[in-house]
């Protein structure tokens, strides 16, 4: 039975690529520095706890793997200063290279959408130029230009720039949406809400992952987001509608609101951070066209299916997290001065 390293496999995706990957036959072997906690995987995976930044580790991890899906990395709400660098760069350097050691068949590189930044022309496609602002899009697309560097020595890389993944087991920054309308609060968006703002469902980009290697598709890269989404407004409404818990979408006006919020993320005093609050008013998406002719990929989950589903999940499992310590998108945001805004909606 072929082996397959899921590094950050003890995160809210990585922990779908798991259930993705031992559902075809695989076994699973997960690096991750956080501890990992999920009863119904836990006796199924092999777990080696280390730092992407120990090089000793992480060529232990892939030893005997056939597949490597490199899946950790630092996100923008960490505020994680150097951290962006040592684990999104230099742990990605040492995942490569002991991919490449061990002659591994496939790796796939899980990427972000912030490395475009803020483009002009919709839809992005994987011709889009980078122009990543903030350090963690910086790092990402350094991390890139590494896979770039090892595809020309020879290791086969499939890169997969998701958007902003939803599903069961997801809390961050979407905490802060999920708990007020399951409590019935009004909910704030920057502008009208009349924007495209394209999601992706956590099962649908496993998917993406699982047909990378089952595919021909030496040295791709592909954008991924769903094919069936709306303006943000429509979709925030759809789920607001069925919650049913009387919550109602509140429009801030733009310049304002982003002012406001870049100086309380100054101040570590707000959950979002400029990645966040310089694009939620905008359009963004991809095209999959990419993906559905090479990999004969397609969405399962629209923008509201996902949300909702992610919205039935916590409603039924909201208080195991009161306390619990997981990674960063599975933990609860501090809301910080959003604490006022919520009390008075």
């Amino acid at each position: 039975m072929p082996t397959v390293l899921i590094t950050g496999g003890s995160g809210f995706f990585g922990q779908h690529l798991c259930r993705r990957f031992l559902q075809g036959g695989y076994k699973v072997r997960v690096l991750d520095r956080t501890p990992f906690h999920a009863p119904d995987l836990e006796s199924k995976i092999e777990f080696i706890q280390g730092d992407l930044q120990d090089s000793d580790v992480v060529l232990r991890a892939v030893s005997g793997c056939e597949i490597v899906i490199h899946n950790a990395a630092v996100v923008p709400l960490s505020r994680a200063g150097k951290e962006y660098w040592n684990v999104n760069v230099n742990g990605t350097r040492n995942v490569l290279a002991a991919a490449h050691e061990n002659h591994v068949r496939k790796l796939v590189h899980i990427s972000t959408s912030a490395v475009y930044g803020d483009p002009v022309h919709m839809p992005i496609d994987e011709t889009t130029p980078f122009t990543p602002f903030g350090q963690y899009g910086r790092s990402k697309q350094e991390a890139e230009s590494l896979c770039q560097t090892f595809k020309k020595n020879g290791l086969d890389i499939t890169i997969i720039r998701p958007r902003p993944i939803l599903g069961s087991g997801r809390l961050g920054i979407l905490y802060l949406l999920l708990e007020w309308i399951r409590e019935g609060k009004n909910f704030y968006i920057m502008g009208s809400g009349r924007n495209k703002f394209q999601l992706i469902s956590a099962q649908d980009l496993a998917q993406v992952c699982w047909l990378a290697f089952k595919k021909p598709c030496l040295n791709e890269d592909f954008n991924i987001g769903t094919e069936t989404f709306s303006t943000l407004r429509e979709d925030l409404e759809a789920l607001a509608q069925h919650a049913g818990t009387g919550s109602r979408i509140i429009s801030l006006p733009v310049l304002p609101a982003r002012v406001i919020l870049w100086f309380l993320d100054l101040l570590h005093l707000a959950p979002l951070v400029g990645w966040h609050y310089r694009l939620l008013e905008r359009d963004f998406w991809f095209s999959t066209e990419k993906a559905k002719r090479i990999l004969g990929w397609s969405s399962r989950q629209s923008n509201v299916q996902m949300l909702i589903a992610t919205y039935d999940w916590y409603s039924a499992h909201y208080r195991e997290y009161e306390h619990f310590s997981g990674t960063t998108h599975q933990s609860k945001v501090k809301m910080g001065l959003l604490n006022f805004l919520k009390k008075i909606s």
